[in-house]
Formats: C-alpha cells, sequence, structure tokens
C-alpha cells in the first residue's frame, strides 16, 4: 500500500474508535444531576431550576398537573374552490376549552362518538351516495361523445363514468355536511 492509503487509514480507525469512546460514555448516563421520578400526565408541566455554589447544589422544582388551563383544538379543512374546483380553500376552527370540560372536549378524549358526530357521519354517507349518483348521471352523458373516439373510446367512456361517480361522491358528501355545519 501506498503511504497515502496507510494515512487514511489510520485516520479512519482513529475516528471510528473516538466516535465508539464518545457513545459508550454518553451511554452511561452519568450527567451529576439527581435522577427525579414525577408523576405525569398528559396535561402536566415541569420546571427545575438548579443553582450551585462552590460544593452546595440546591434544586428548585415547579410542578403543575393540569398545565395549561385552557386546551386548544385546531382543525382544518381543505375544501375544493375555484373554477371547476381546481384550487383549494382551507378553513381554520380553533375551539378553546378548560382543562376537564367533557362537553367542549368530547372529540379529543372521550373515543365514543357524540349526536352532533353521529349526525355528522350520517349526513356524509347520504351526500356520498347522492353525490356518487348525479356524478354517474353526468359521467353517462359524456359517454356517448367519448365512445367515438377511435381505439380507446369504449374505455374512455367506463373512464369518465367511475370518474364522474368518484368526484360526484367526494363533492356531495362535502355539501351535506356543509349544509349541517360540520
Amino acid at each position: 500500500m501506498t503511504q497515502q492509503r496507510w494515512l487514511l487509514l489510520g485516520v479512519g480507525i482513529a475516528f471510528g474508535a473516538s466516535n465508539v469512546v464518545a457513545i459508550s460514555l454518553l451511554g452511561r448516563g452519568q450527567s451529576g444531576l439527581p435522577k427525579f421520578n414525577l408523576p405525569v400526565s398528559q396535561y402536566s408541566s415541569y420546571s427545575i431550576d438548579v443553582y450551585k455554589a462552590g460544593e452546595t447544589e440546591s434544586y428548585n422544582i415547579k410542578h403543575r398537573m393540569h398545565d395549561p388551563k385552557i386546551v386548544e383544538e385546531l382543525r382544518t379543512i381543505e375544501k375544493p374552490a375555484g373554477v371547476f374546483r381546481k384550487g383549494k380553500s382551507e378553513t381554520y376552527i380553533l375551539k378553546q376549552s378548560p382543562v376537564g370540560d367533557e362537553f367542549n372536549q368530547s372529540s379529543i378524549r372521550s373515543p365514543e362518538l357524540t349526536a352532533k358526530q353521529a349526525e355528522c357521519i350520517e349526513a356524509g354517507a347520504a351526500g356520498k351516495m347522492q353525490g356518487r349518483l348525479v356524478g354517474s348521471a353526468v359521467g353517462t352523458a359524456a359517454a356517448p361523445t367519448l365512445a367515438g373516439v377511435p381505439v380507446l373510446g369504449p374505455f374512455l367512456a367506463g373512464a369518465a363514468t367511475m370518474l364522474g361517480m368518484d368526484q360526484g361522491s367526494k363533492v356531495g358528501s362535502q355539501i351535506a355536511k356543509d349544509f349541517k355545519d360540520c
């Protein structure tokens, strides 16, 4: 081997060994600070201040079990907008309620559906079916025109019907949910 290769090999081994030593030192977890076993909840917060003066150390621990006092829920709703529904419109809904208010936080905490959520799901499903029906009618109306295309005509006619059904179901579901304020 040439002298340059020996040099590169030595630098590589030294770099690898230094990484192994650094990882082993960090893995020991001996930071010099005591370990605190504080109670944990979804809304708890901690603040630990360390004061060192010579050989003495003092710790000031602030623990709040219900922090924040107000919980925020932010929902982003994207809807098609613009000409031919090509653009997107974003609507932001910010809901604030105090911690422990089960009525306002039902969507955050409870796995069970509320009456409003069930109504929204039902409206979305009904709108989806109605929109699929209307979309298939529009796609079927366009099918004879597309069927005249040589070779690909039958494929395009079927694709237009299926695309109309899919897009109609999305639009119908969103319209139904908008009417129910979901």
